[in-house]
């Protein structure tokens, strides 16, 4: 069956090369017909066969034209339809990696959770061994927090998204991005600076709010493929804005480093993948930096892993 579509569209173009043919075969005809008419009546005036010769000339003409721009049209077409196709069947394959990651990352931590309330339940636990399973019941409900979150900033962030510029410095900025990690259990594998660009600590009018939600999840994608420290940078220089996060990972292909932005996408199958997400973060990122005129760019790490850079303009 996936090779009838070709089947069809070899036939259709012989179909069209063998009229095209025969109209061609049948002008010859005529045109042959006609001037032996002329010759057997004795019509051999020369202003007669010459305007016979240009019919049969333009007839001929047109058949080849035609011919010709309906074999292109149906090649065009075919072509575009087949991106089309190719286009959807890529679109269909990222959002079932996505409903195959939502139903893991919504799962996985609601079995957690039940499994540590029933066993307070149904145990005499000592207060410590309740602090320890409240304790990852918690790491659990702010991992599901966290997609429930990516999932409505995915949902929202094409038309709901507004640029609310707010004044901070450098040093407050990372700040932020700290605290909104001060939970998280791996923060000793994070390495937070400032270059010595902002010795003077300027005041920047910035969309914190966005670059918070950036940082979030540049960093927990540089955690979820580094297995050693990730250095988080902020910078300046004249009036833009630079975030940087770079990790040690495998790092990423050539082809993959354009198509991670987007909605849904995953490096790999769904079904074999070990690492977790749901595909947003990247695609949420790009459309804030977006959002804010800047830029995001990948560059390989040395000896292994990646960096990425966001740019923002300050004002």
């Amino acid at each position: 069956m996936k090779f009838a579509p070709f089947v069809i569209v070899l036939y259709m173009l012989a179909a069209l090369c063998w009229w095209t043919y025969l109209l061609y075969s049948k002008n010859e005809i005529i045109y042959n017909q006609q001037q032996s008419i002329y010759i057997i009546t004795g019509i051999e005036e020369s202003e007669a066969l010459t305007t016979l010769e240009e019919e049969h000339y333009r007839q001929r003409n047109m058949i080849i034209a035609e011919g010709f721009v309906f074999g292109l049209a149906l090649i065009v077409g075919i072509t575009l339809m087949w991106i089309i196709y190719k286009r959807d069947l890529k679109n269909t394959e990222r959002q079932n990696n996505f409903l195959l990651a939502v139903t893991h990352e919504l799962k996985s931590p609601l079995a957690s959770i039940k499994l540590a309330l029933e066993t307070i339940k149904k145990r005499d636990l000592s207060r410590n061994q309740n602090l320890i399973i409240s304790d990852n019941g918690i790491t659990e409900v702010d991992r599901l927090h966290k997609q429930l979150d990516n999932i409505l900033d995915a949902t929202s962030i094409d038309h709901k998204y507004n640029v609310e510029k707010h004044t901070t410095t450098l040093v407050e900025s990372l700040n932020y991005i700290k605290h909104q990690r001060s939970a998280t259990l791996d923060e000793g594998r994070v390495t937070y600076t400032v270059t010595t660009e902002d010795t003077q600590g300027r005041s920047i009018d910035i969309d914190i709010n966005g670059v918070l939600k950036i940082a979030k999840n540049l960093i927990e994608n540089a955690l979820k493929y580094s297995e050693s420290h990730v250095e988080v940078k902020l910078s300046l220089e004249d009036k833009i804005f630079r975030l940087t996060v770079s990790d040690e990972g495998p790092g990423i292909a050539p082809n993959e480093k354009q198509a991670i932005f987007k909605r849904f996408y995953r490096v790999g199958s769904e079904e074999t993948r070990k690492s977790t997400g749901t595909g947003l973060g990247l695609f949420i990122v790009k459309q804030i930096v977006d959002k804010n005129q800047g830029k995001v760019t990948i560059q390989d790490n040395t000896p292994s892993g990646s960096v990425f850079q966001v740019e923002m303009n300050i004002s």
